[in-house]
């Protein structure tokens, strides 16, 4: 959260009103991770190679199954 909110403020774009919505949407979506049914999948972007590797693997495997559903 301390690197999100870092970004936010470092941007100088947004008032603080919607920094603070921001970080709190940022920390319900953290505390709802674990909530079944409600994501696919979680990618942790603490690394961009790694998160973008996983993300295309994701999205790869999706529209596998999207196309095998549609045979």
């Amino acid at each position: 959260m301390r690197a999100l909110e870092s970004r936010l403020r470092g941007r100088g774009t947004e008032s603080e009103d919607a920094i603070v919505t921001r970080l709190e949407n940022a920390q319900k979506e953290i505390d709802a991770k674990d909530e079944k049914g409600l994501f696919d999948c979680v990618i942790v972007n603490d690394d961009l190679e790694t998160a973008y590797g996983q993300l295309k693997e994701v999205l790869s495997e999706d529209m596998k199954a999207a196309a095998e559903s549609q045979k």
